[in-house]
């Protein structure tokens, strides 16, 4: 005995029904769908093909377009380099003869030069002879100079000193001493005094200043 449906199960299985049947529809659908697309690719490739082909055709032509113009151009540069040699040929004799006249004119130049700049150096010889006797007079008049003022200096430095050691201070004027920072304002900085006294006297320069005003 078969049991019959309920009142509740009925529209599920309608349902159920309707949508079995709806599928082959969708998938027909969707076939149709997969086609088209299928169809305009291979057209999308058809009109590359195409256009490919046509660019191909293009670059044949010019390559043979260039071939040509290739082999032209090999013929005039034939032409062109067999020129060239020539005036080489020609060219190369010419400077053959400009470089023995120029060689022989050059040698001519040098034996000049080379007598002038004997002469030259012969006077630059006397002058600088000359010059080196004057310098060495300078200099032995500049260490004359130099020596004179050394021992003056000596002199007021042992004056200076033996003023310290009586402890009735320097022996400079008052105008010199007012202008050198070396002379101290205190007797109980004598000892630095003294000592920053040996210090410009190593230099000379400086000492000269303080004593010379």
């Amino acid at each position: 005995m078969r049991l019959r449906p309920s009142g509740r199960q009925r529209p599920r299985q309608a349902a159920e029904l309707d949508k079995r049947a709806q599928e082959p529809h969708d998938d027909v659908k969707a076939e149709r769908a997969r086609r088209d697309h299928a169809d305009e690719a291979r057209r999308t490739v058809e009109a590359e093909l195409a256009t490919q082909r046509a660019d191909g055709a293009r670059l044949t032509q010019r390559a043979a377009d260039l071939e040509r113009e290739l082999e032209a151009h090999r013929e005039r540069s034939a032409v062109a380099l067999d020129q060239v040699r020539a005036d080489l040929e020609r060219v190369q004799e010419q400077g053959k003869a400009d470089a023995a006249a120029a060689r022989q004119e050059h040698a001519e130049a040098l034996a000049a030069l080379r007598k002038q700049h004997e002469g030259e150096l012969v006077r630059l010889k006397d002058a600088h002879q000359q010059a080196m006797h004057e310098q060495k007079q300078r200099s032995v008049d500049v260490i004359g100079k130099l020596e004179a003022s050394k021992q003056r200096m000596e002199s007021e430095l042992n004056a200076a000193r033996k003023g310290g050691a009586r402890g009735d201070g320097p022996t400079w004027p008052a105008d010199r001493r007012a202008g050198c920072p070396c002379v101290p304002k205190s007797p109980p900085r004598r000892r630095r005094f003294a000592a920053s006294r040996r210090r410009v006297i190593s230099d000379g320069r400086e000492d000269e200043d303080c004593l010379d005003g």
